[in-house]
């Protein structure tokens, strides 16, 4: 009897636990879409998924279209990853003395407007540097966006706002997917300038139609 009656309050404990944690997964998206700054900041970062797009098309420039070795790819990938130092940095310098709105528009062009100049590159060097460029826009992107969630999160609601921007973000890799399908179906250019207007286009939508987010 002792053990049935202590199986019984392991279950019902799980099944406490599972409507606390399905209740507040809840209340965090309740309340994430009613704020004005935290809505339309969410709806950005799904943009995510138009970045991870150009990712299949890098060693098929690399190798194909520039007729270029593996090593050609690291480097691309490296120049990325200098870029994504270098806007750290920026970030780093810059502080506050300059409106996170301003940084979070300029990070989205530059790192679009770095995979359509990757997609058109003419040789190695332009696709490095295009490469940089977008290592730069993507660093100051992922930077400024969680911050100015923070900043903006009651300090109860915080944790699961930011739960919710990485859950976003994760789309990255699910463009990876979508990136290649469209890739094998059309061309390099094609996919570039898919990726980055959507992109593009869905950040100006949203920010002209928050007049809160203009306000940062």
């Amino acid at each position: 009897m002792i053990i049935s009656v202590k199986t019984r309050s392991k279950k019902k404990n799980k099944k406490i636990k599972t409507q606390n944690i399905l209740k507040e997964i809840k209340s965090g998206l309740t309340y994430s879409f009613k704020n004005p700054i935290i809505r339309p900041l969410l709806v950005i970062s799904i943009t995510a998924i138009f970045g991870g797009m150009y990712q299949p098309v890098i060693p098929v420039k690399i190798k194909n279209d520039l007729g270029l070795e593996e090593l050609h790819y690291g480097y691309t990938l490296a120049a990325s990853g200098v870029g994504a130092l270098f806007g750290s940095f920026i970030l780093f310098t810059i502080g506050s003395r300059v409106r996170n709105l301003y940084v979070l528009i300029l990070s989205f062009i530059g790192f679009d407007i770095g995979v359509i100049i990757f997609g058109f590159a003419p040789s190695f060097l332009i696709s490095i540097l295009s490469s940089f460029m977008m290592g730069t826009g993507f660093a100051c992107w992922m930077v400024t966006v969680p911050v100015m969630l923070q900043q903006h999160a009651s300090d109860e609601m915080r944790g699961r706002v930011i739960s919710l921007y990485y859950m976003t973000i994760l789309t990255y890799q699910l463009g990876w997917f979508f990136g290649g399908y469209i890739l094998e179906k059309t061309s390099i250019e094609f996919s570039v300038l898919f990726s980055s207007l959507s992109s593009i286009l869905i950040a100006i939508i949203t920010i002209l139609s928050s007049k809160e987010l203009r306000k940062l």
